[in-house]
């Protein structure tokens, strides 16, 4: 079956982003029967679609042939992690587009943006000493465009084998990407991938082969280190007024550091003024998803 969050990131994707909105799926079978997913198909079946995809078959040919039935694989510490990382890949190097994971919340149309990518580890906002903006220290690889064929996907393909360690979480992603693009960019391979002050004068299109690298804030309104924030009571003017410079926003679900109770939202009558941003949003993004269960 399909969550009510990640039903409701396919629903605002499908409200706001601009583009059709595709779930691929290693399972075979969907339980039609849960309500959120019967929602999702039945009233978006025009803008959503899923495809189940067999792993092993898709990467035949590729430098990934063989990765997903390895022993390298079978020993991760996050096999489900791992192999989203790889396949996230190898899509959008044969088919080009956004890939989000599927704890976004869209806002905006993203069809104005081509070739980005952002960092989700900057918690405030700094400038180096020449003025510049500082967008990241490293990139995430959660939510980015990429065309069809981009060199730094066919970077990151061939250098993936090398580059994974089952035991270590962004190896073959954050990681991985964050060192096709300081080659891109023009930095060589002996910089540490988190050395190099990350600005929009030194990672744009023009010096990174068309790829350019967003104000964090525009995925990652909070920073991977400041999620708890995301938690916070706010009205629901604050927090538009918060996320008003993001087309997007991530909730960081598989690294979360909250999990159990306390992480689910409830009806708005069990709030008072002041809410947290997912059921703001929610209500506002996908109350599709949001209304399908007493909880989301």
């Amino acid at each position: 079956m399909i969550t009510p969050r990640e039903a409701c990131s396919l629903e605002s994707a499908a409200r706001n982003s601009g583009l059709p909105v595709i779930m691929v799926r290693a399972a075979k079978v969907l339980d039609r029967a849960d309500n959120t997913t019967c929602q999702i198909l039945n009233r978006l079946k025009t803008s959503v679609s899923l495809f189940y995809i067999d792993l092993d078959r898709f990467a035949e040919g590729s430098p990934m042939e063989g990765f997903f039935s390895s022993d390298k694989l079978n020993e991760s510490m996050s096999k489900f992690v791992h192999s989203a990382d790889a396949l996230r890949l190898l899509l959008i190097y044969r088919y080009g587009g956004f890939y989000a994971d599927s704890d976004f919340v869209i806002l905006k149309d993203l069809t104005s943006l081509k070739n980005v990518i952002a960092s989700d580890q900057v918690a405030r906002r700094q400038y180096s000493a020449g003025n510049h903006l500082l967008v990241g220290h490293t990139v995430s690889n959660a939510m980015f465009h990429f065309s069809k064929g981009a060199y730094i996907l066919s970077l990151a393909l061939n250098h993936f084998n090398e580059a994974f360690s089952s035991q270590v979480w962004a190896s073959g992603g954050p990681d991985l990407l964050q060192r096709c693009l300081l080659a891109l960019c023009g930095f060589g391979n002996d910089v540490p991938t988190d050395g190099i002050m990350m600005t929009r004068e030194r990672f744009n299109s023009e010096r990174c082969r068309g790829i350019s690298v967003l104000d964090y804030k525009s995925f990652f309104p909070y920073g991977w280190m400041q999620q708890e924030r995301l938690s916070d009571r706010k009205t629901k003017a604050d927090w538009y007024e918060v996320l008003d410079s993001s087309y997007a926003v991530h909730f960081y679900h598989s690294s979360s550091r909250r999990h159990g109770p306390d992480t689910v939202i409830k009806r708005p009558k069990y709030y008072g003024a002041k809410k947290p941003a997912y059921l703001v949003l929610g209500i506002d993004h996908c109350p599709l998803a949001y209304w399908s269960k007493t909880v989301f």
